[in-house]
């Protein structure tokens, strides 16, 4: 062979391993250069087809690239909206997408584009529409560049470079079977990813000037081969047997799975026979099928038929449904049975008899519960909060009175006249608790008219009939209760008298504050508490004022008391004889 072809074989065998060591190198030598010296690139593209243009090959992480528009004859950027990072990518190319593009980022210019839009129609060729193409998995397919141009042989025979997800196929053949490429792209193999859009490039030179690439976009739709298998039905199985009620409606439902079919002609249908006549005659009442594609390949059909009434006959009836598709056909039967005698009356006697005892115990507990019903009603939806009702009084406070001594503590003694020093029971000097002079200072000085008994009920007079008559005359019922409350006899009738009035009367409030804690139980040494204060007093709204309360508490509890009182009358007041 002579030295110069012994030279030339080992070059030949040593090119791929030096190739493969230096292509980094090459790579990255590329990229510098295209940093120092953008490329330009001159794009046409049909309207109506997509476009997309990686600005570089790969991005590193954290890399800012970004797109960007010029104005025409104004030199401003514009970031592009239909941009994403390093794809430019554009749906459906129309006139406004024509101009110079560039993508770049913080080293500098990375890219110049040029985008025009061509009209696809004004060569009279149908063949520049937009192309889509539907290939069967698992099958080698062919695609085929179409023409950018009509009748052009510099574009038809110059080369074709394949483009999908903005990398160029001799890339894709690193992972996946690319058999050729050209004109037409052979796929050995098509799989469900090829659903994409593929783009061919031609380069074409006509005279001085750039060189023009003319894009086009091929769509590609994935389907799997038609089925090889019967429909298979998933509902009812086999030889069933449905049980009914003569002179009742019944519903016959068939549920199959088909297998793909590109020409969908899959049909369901219920059919009837008898023992006498077996010819299968198509079942009326039938309604119109619902279909479901559940997987890629899968759909499922169901068929209903419905019975309007169930008659002996059909019990003597057998109805088969019947699915079919290209590849062949199955059928499965179903049988009508009379539904047990005994489990249908012991059903139709159950449910009423359920229904009679249920409201049964309803009436019960709303009997036996009608007062603290009423109250809870009374208490929280019906109680008057208008201006303007006749009420003279907006509060009538209600405590229990204390004997002032020397060993009393947190006890105020009572800011009267010496000779108004007495309550209704006792002539020696009346004892406050603080939060009763808070409340008198704090309603009073908020503009509401407040009655105190020991203040403003006039002694010489029927007790409790004036008590009665006050109450009657207030707006709201502030009962403060503790251990010497629930002990005093009076004070007792005053809640009593209270809850009997609220029955009658919704435009009374009731509400009780609990000055130390609650008793676990309503009863007392001498005599228990009225049935009717003991049963309200579950369900009447009321606060809890604690001795020693935290700030935060204190707050809330003077937060819920104003929101709970009523609105003040207006109305005039006299307060020292009452009615």
């Amino acid at each position: 062979m002579g030295w110069v072809g012994l030279t030339h074989l080992f070059v030949l065998a040593i090119t791929p391993a030096l190739t493969e060591g230096c292509c980094q190198d090459i790579q990255r030598q590329r990229t510098s250069e295209s940093v120092k010296h953008p490329p330009g690139h001159h794009y046409r593209v049909v309207l109506g087809e997509p476009f997309e243009m990686r600005c570089v090959a790969a991005v590193s992480p954290g890399s800012d690239v970004r797109w960007s528009r010029f104005r025409a004859g104004s030199g401003v950027e514009d970031p592009v909206p239909v941009s994403t990072e390093n794809l430019l990518k554009i749906p459906a190319v129309t006139a406004d997408h024509s101009g110079n593009y560039s993508c770049g980022n913080e080293r500098g210019k990375l890219l110049d584009l040029q985008l025009q839009a061509v009209e696809g129609t004004r060569l009279g060729c149908s063949e520049l529409e937009p192309k889509e193409v539907t290939l069967t998995l698992g099958q080698g397919r062919e695609i085929y560049c179409p023409p950018s141009s009509c009748g052009d042989p510099d574009l038809s025979d110059s080369q074709v470079t394949w483009y999908k997800n903005g990398r160029t196929v001799y890339e894709l053949q690193q992972i996946r079977a690319v058999c050729s490429e050209g004109p037409r792209l052979m796929l050995c193999t098509v799989s469900d990813k090829d659903s994409a859009v593929f783009y061919c490039d031609r380069n074409t030179a006509r005279g001085p000037g750039p060189l023009w690439t003319t894009r086009r976009a091929v769509t590609v739709k994935v389907i799997p081969p038609d089925t090889r298998t019967p429909p298979m039905i998933l509902n009812p199985n086999s030889n069933k047997t449905e049980e009914v009620v003569i002179g009742e409606p019944h519903t016959l439902r068939c549920k199959v799975k088909f297998g793909f079919e590109r020409n969908f002609t899959s049909k369901v249908q219920w059919y009837t026979s008898t023992a006498a006549d077996q010819a299968l005659k198509v079942l009326i009442g039938q309604q119109e099928q619902t279909r479901e594609t559940t997987v890629f390949s899968e759909t499922v059909v169901t068929q209903v038929a419905v019975l309007q009434v169930v008659t002996e006959l059909h019990l003597q009836h057998v109805f088969t449904c019947l699915a079919t598709n290209a590849v062949g056909t199955t059928n499965c039967t179903t049988r009508l049975r009379r539904r047990d005698a005994a489990g249908h009356w012991l059903t139709g006697a159950v449910v009423p008899v359920v229904c009679v005892v249920l409201l049964a115990g309803l009436g019960v507990v709303l009997h036996l519960r009608n007062l603290e019903l009423t109250l809870i009603y009374r208490s929280y939806w019906q109680s008057s909060n208008r201006v303007g009702d006749r009420k003279d009084i907006d509060v009538f406070l209600s405590h229990a009175w204390s004997h002032a001594s020397k060993d009393s503590t947190g006890t105020h003694i009572a800011l009267l006249p010496s000779n108004e020093q007495r309550s209704p029971l006792s002539r020696e000097p009346l004892a406050y608790t603080p939060l009763e002079v808070l409340l008198s200072l704090a309603l009073e000085g908020s503009g509401y008219r407040l009655f105190l008994m020991e203040r403003d009920l006039l002694p010489g007079g029927a007790y409790t009939e004036d008590v009665v008559r006050v109450i009657q005359r207030s707006r709201c019922l502030v009962c403060l209760l503790s251990g010497d409350f629930l002990s005093n006899s009076s004070a007792v009738f005053v809640l009593e008298a209270g809850i009997q009035a609220l029955l009658r009367d919704h435009e009374l409030k009731v509400m009780v504050i609990w000055t130390g804690p609650r008793p676990t139980s309503m009863g007392q040494p001498d005599a228990p508490l009225p049935r009717l204060v003991h049963r309200a007093l579950r369900v009447l709204p009321c606060l809890d004022w604690l001795p020693g309360l935290s700030p935060d508490s204190s707050r809330m509890f003077w937060k819920s008391f104003w929101k709970a009182m009523p609105k003040q009358n207006g109305a005039s007041l006299t307060l020292s004889q009452p009615v």
